[in-house]
């Protein structure tokens, strides 16, 4: 709870930072232009890049940049995960990205209803498949109080490496998001 609350602390500290805050309703309004399989698509480039390039992939996700969304509330259509170490390896908040990379951070990071989707979704990608979504409340970035979302894990095959994306929506269902990655 104690971690749950510096993160909370820092969120709203750091927004003014990016921007006023936008409404709820506004930033589900702004990203109901987007698909599961729009996130899908992008979290596949990212897979792409870095099965290319690992080096210049993790460093290009670690800054905003071409693929974050247009504008605000933004955010980096992906980060680079690691179920093997339960942290973070790439993450576009310079002042976050440590505490991010830290072993076993993704064990500690709780959603606003005490939820553990990080947790939840390195378990399912133990089994034979190639990524899993789950649902969370949690804040985002520019954003006035937290949104209902899915979460993307995508494995990158040969690789330590899971992309990570998320996508608010207050209407899609587990099941909407899951169908984006059947072929």
């Amino acid at each position: 709870m104690k971690f749950l609350t510096s993160m909370l602390v820092f969120l709203a500290l750091a927004l003014p930072a990016f921007a006023e805050p936008i409404s709820v309703e506004a930033c589900y309004e702004k990203f109901s232009r987007y698909s599961p399989k729009d996130i899908v698509a992008l979290t596949e480039q990212a897979k792409a890049q870095i099965l290319e390039d690992p080096k210049k992939a993790l460093e290009h996700y670690n800054q905003l940049n071409k693929d974050s969304f247009p504008d605000p509330p933004h955010s980096p259509v992906v980060t680079i995960v690691r179920c093997d170490e339960m942290r973070g390896e790439a993450f576009f908040m310079d002042n976050m990205r440590a505490a991010f990379q830290e072993k076993n951070y993704l064990r500690k990071f709780q959603d606003v209803e005490g939820k553990h989707p990080f947790v939840e979704l390195c378990a399912k990608l133990k089994g034979n498949i190639k990524g899993a979504w789950t649902l969370q409340t949690h804040y985002w970035i520019d954003c006035d109080g937290p949104l209902r979302m899915g979460v993307l894990f995508l494995k990158v095959p040969g690789t330590p490496y899971v992309v990570q994306s998320s996508l608010p929506s207050k209407t899609l269902s587990l099941a909407d998001y899951e169908k984006s990655l059947a072929p």
